[in-house]
């Protein structure tokens, strides 16, 4: 997008951490506005058994513009997830206003949405990325215990400033 301030979250809809990190973001969102466009990208940790399905979910939301509502939704219900399975994530998207549930279904079927899922995987692995949530803001990658939204809110009005903003001992350029 044209948005000046681009944040990516690598996001595993099973991480406790980024459930909490969720709520942080979606302030930060809309202080922001416009001005801020989020992306997100897959990474099922392996101990989580249907964190795969879900980056599936939001895939195949996303095809129909409602991964946010269907991230939010997974979240709300983020502790049944370990026992999810297929008609779980079909009643999820459906609750999140997913405009076409037989075309989900058909999506969440589609052997190429696994591949889609490898992609991101392969993005973690090439940027070094470790764990969810990790953030990356313009250039800039948070991960472990991510900024809080006060930091993250400063952070961005001097990055909005075009002040050299200072980041956290945890953060990283790219």
């Amino acid at each position: 997008t044209g948005a000046p301030l681009q944040l990516i979250e690598f996001i595993d809809l099973q991480c406790p951490a980024c459930l909490r990190f969720h709520s942080e973001l979606a302030a930060v969102k809309e202080d922001a506005g416009t001005a801020l466009s989020v992306t997100y990208i897959n990474l099922p940790i392996a101990y989580h058994p249907t964190a795969r399905a879900g980056a599936k979910g939001i895939i195949c939301a996303h095809r129909q513009q409602t991964a946010e509502r269907f991230i939010e939704a997974a979240f709300d219900e983020q502790r049944t997830l370990g026992r999810a399975v297929d008609s779980t994530w079909l009643r999820l998207a459906s609750s999140a206003g997913v405009p076409d549930t037989a075309l989900f279904r058909a999506c969440f079927a589609d052997t190429t949405v696994a591949a889609v899922v490898d992609s991101h995987l392969a993005i973690a692995k090439r940027l070094n990325i470790p764990a969810t949530p990790t953030i990356i803001l313009n250039g800039w990658q948070f991960g472990g215990a991510l900024p809080k939204r006060d930091f993250l809110l400063k952070f961005i009005d001097e990055l909005r400033a075009g002040k050299h903003a200072e980041p956290t001992p945890s953060a990283r350029p790219l």
